[in-house]
Order: C-alpha cells, then structure tokens, then sequence
C-alpha cells in the first residue's frame, strides 16, 4: 500500500500522528506543478520600474501573519504592494481598512500578465507566514528570480536556500534588515540555480512526484 499526499506538511502528519511507514507515502509536490525553475531562465527585456517596493501576495487569515504586515505597514505604506482575494467578512475588511489607511497598494484578482509585471518590477517577494502547508508564492518567486524573504518556518526551510532568505520570525529587526537590504538594492534578480542544496532538494522533489503521479495514473509514460 502506497499512500499519495501532496506536501511534505502532509507527509510529517502522517508520520507522527498515524505512524505510517515513511517508505509508504509519496508526495506530488501540487506546488511544484511542472516549473523547471532549477534552471537558469535567461530574462527577456522587461520595462522594469525605477520604484522600489515589497510584494506581499497573500490572504488576511492569522496563519499569513497579517499582523505582521500590518506592522510593516506603518513604516513602508505605500512601499508595500499587497495581492489579496476580496475581504470575505467583517473582520477581514477591519484587516485590509488598517493597511489602505497606511496607503499600502491593494490589488485584486489580477490576471496573470498584471501579476507577473508586479513581481518582475519588486524589489523583494515577502513570505511572512506562521503556518503552512503548501506555498506557492516561493516557487513562483524563483521561477521569476526574484528576491524573496521568508519566515524560518518549516516548510520553508525545507527548500534548503542560504539564510539570507529567511528571517527570525521572532526578530523585527532582522526582517527590517533584509527587507532595508533589498529596497536599496531596488530592482534585482536571483539566479537560484547557483544554490546547491535547494538544486538537489528540488529535484528530489521532482522526482518524487513524477513517481506519485505514475502510481496515479497507472502509466510509465507520464
């Protein structure tokens, strides 16, 4: 009996709280779909912009630390561009009301060229989260080299990228620092496929998945 998942998050849940045989579970890495982001991508010429800013794509939950953003909100304002879905409720438009009063730039259900030109012209992608399953927004970032900071949870450590990626998620100041770092940096771009221990961990990864939708999909041609 083999048993599928479609994250590593998944995978340590199975284990610890059901006991299941690691040997027996698979992940398909849903995040990774099928983005060769371990290559090199050689950049066309885009209008790039001379503003520097901070992306956040994210939603206004808990989980996404919001209140850190809020925090962040009072210093950058309108240097912190924010992708969210629309407000759902009452006390998610109390969330978003804090960060237009600090002039934070919101966007809505964009379409992906939109998307994409917001995070080829950021001087950094800010992945502040307290808890994650999967996440996507790091993998899009690297696939687009793009600078990105990130809370130190597990998740994302699993990627195995160089701690000038990561922040404290207890230390204010250490993702002030990075984040300072790369708004004076202005527009810059990350060749990730220099960092060997993410190279190896992804292809891993994408291997692995190959594996589980093999299993999926009864086929030794997929």
């Amino acid at each position: 009996i083999k048993f599928i998942t479609v994250s590593n998050f998944t995978r340590k849940n199975m284990i610890n709280n059901f006991s299941v045989d690691p040997r027996k579970i698979i992940v398909i890495w849903n995040q990774i779909m099928d983005l060769q982001i371990i290559k090199k991508i050689p950049l066309q010429k885009i209008d790039l912009k001379s503003e520097s800013y901070i992306l956040i794509i994210s939603t206004l939950v808990i989980r996404k630390n919001i209140l850190l953003i809020q925090k962040l909100a009072n210093i950058y304002e309108k240097k912190i561009k924010f992708v969210c879905p629309y407000p759902k409720n009452i006390s998610e438009k109390r969330k978003l009301n804090k960060l237009i009063k600090n002039n934070v730039c919101i966007f809505h259900n964009l379409d992906d060229e939109n998307l994409k030109a917001l995070y080829l012209n950021a001087s950094c992608v800010l992945i502040p989260s307290l808890y994650e399953g999967l996440s996507l927004i790091p993998l899009e970032s690297i696939n687009l080299s793009k600078p990105i900071i990130m809370s130190n949870i597990e998740p994302h450590l699993h990627w195995r990228l160089p701690k000038k990626f990561y922040f404290d998620i207890n230390n204010f100041d250490d993702i002030l620092k990075k984040l300072n770092f790369y708004l004076n940096k202005g527009n810059s771009f990350v060749d990730y496929s220099t960092f060997k221990d993410f190279k190896d961990t992804f292809s891993s990864a994408i291997e692995e998945r190959k594996q589980g939708l093999k299993l999926i999909y009864n086929t030794q041609d997929y």
